[in-house]
C-alpha cells in the first residue's frame, strides 16, 4: 500500500478518492483526523491528523487508521502551510 500512495498514477488514469472527517471525542473536535478511502466503497488508502500547538497548520500522514504519527513505521509524510494557509509544502518520511 505505501508504494501504491507514493508513485504517481500513470499518466490519463482517474483515481477517485473521498476525505471523510473524524471529530469523535474530546481532543478530535478541536484536531479532527482525516481518512481517505477511494470512493467506490470506501477502500481505505490513509489518514492525516491536524498536529497541536503549531503557529501553522500542521498534518501528519499516515497508513495507521487509528493514530496517524510520526514514530510509527507506517508514517507517510507531512503537509504544512505557511502563516496564512495559501501555501502548502508536503515532506516524505525522510
Amino acid at each position: 500500500m505505501h508504494q501504491f500512495i507514493t508513485k504517481p498514477l500513470q499518466k490519463g488514469v482517474l483515481l477517485q478518492c473521498t476525505i471523510k472527517r473524524d471529530k469523535s471525542g474530546i481532543s478530535n473536535k478541536f484536531y479532527p483526523k482525516y481518512h481517505v478511502g477511494l470512493s467506490n466503497g470506501f477502500k481505505y488508502l490513509m489518514s492525516a491528523k491536524k498536529k497541536s500547538y503549531n503557529k501553522t497548520s500542521n498534518y501528519y500522514i499516515s497508513l495507521n487508521q487509528s493514530d496517524p504519527c510520526k514514530k510509527d513505521n507506517n508514517f507517510i509524510g507531512k503537509v504544512r502551510s505557511n502563516f496564512m494557509g495559501t501555501e502548502f509544502n508536503i515532506y516524505d518520511n525522510g
